[in-house]
């Protein structure tokens, strides 16, 4: 009887420890099938990698014043000073200009637009990208002031005078992206790109005034329009026949669906530049 029972009490010992040292066997082997299961489940993702957007946004204040603005001026000043000694002239024959002075103040304001698309190599998961765009911006720059014409004969001409510059650039444009955080919902992101376009514009200017001579006071005025080449014509200045575009800017991109994003950035764009756009990631 107590050996029956020792025998039934060592098989069941035995039974335990099998059964102890079998389940940690079987949860290793089990483990890395699962994890094997799961990674073949959930590839990580390597689309995304083109992006097209469209955007619009405010242009002002750009570096071209201080580049062009003594020359534009000096333009629209001649312009209507050549006016003031031609009207003059119907009152007093033979006048020689004297001294010439102006105030025109200058300003600019104006919209922007365009179509990109971005190639990321690393799709998703990747923060750097490559964008070719083209870029429509309109610029109206306008002058504005008091222009004064003085002859040697003591009489003089004074105008109140405005000019108005217009260029509508339509470039091609490289720019470089990177995005921050490019796993997040939101990301910032900085970019920065260089473009190219065709400087064609206009320039046009209306005055009235008033001609001070020996016989009284007599009215000016006058309008007129010409393309940058006839203004250089007349003026003797060269104006470059390229517009160059910089582009320097830090914005936000955000995920607003599997395949839609948003972006909004402001910065840099021969001027101040603010604009949001909408684009499809695929």
């Amino acid at each position: 009887m107590k050996n029956n029972i020792k025998m039934k009490f060592l098989c069941v010992s035995v039974i335990a420890i099998l059964v102890f040292l079998c389940d940690p066997l079987n949860a290793q082997q089990t483990e890395p099938q699962i994890r094997g299961k799961a990674i073949l489940l959930t590839p990580e993702k390597e689309d995304g990698k083109l992006e097209i957007t469209f955007h619009y946004g405010t242009w002002s204040l750009n570096p071209i014043k201080a580049t062009f603005e003594e020359e534009l001026t000096r333009s629209l000043a001649n312009e209507i000073r050549r006016e003031i000694t031609n009207q003059a002239d119907a009152y007093t024959q033979d006048l020689v200009r004297g001294d010439f002075t102006h105030t025109l103040a200058f300003n600019a304001t104006g919209s922007h637009y365009g179509l990109e698309i971005r190639y990321f190599p690393k799709g998703r998961k990747g923060p750097f990208s490559l964008g070719f765009s083209l870029e429509k911006t309109n610029m109206t720059m306008t002058v504005a002031g008091l222009v004064n014409q003085v002859f040697t004969d003591g009489t003089y001409g004074e105008v109140d005078a405005t000019g108005t510059l217009e260029l509508k650039p339509l470039s091609t444009n490289l720019s470089f992206r990177w995005d921050m955080a490019p796993k997040w919902m939101v990301s910032p992101y900085f970019v920065f790109g260089l473009g190219i376009a065709p400087l064609n514009g206009t320039v046009s200017y209306d005055f009235t005034g008033t001609y001070y001579w020996t016989g009284g006071t007599a009215s000016l005025s006058d309008t007129g329009s010409k393309t940058f080449k006839e203004a250089e014509e007349g003026s003797g200045f060269n104006l470059p026949n390229i517009f160059i575009v910089g582009h320097v800017a830090f914005g936000l991109r955000a995920n607003i669906a599997s395949h839609f994003v948003l972006i909004a950035e402001g910065g840099f764009w021969d001027g101040i530049v603010f604009r949001g756009g909408l684009g499809v990631r695929f």
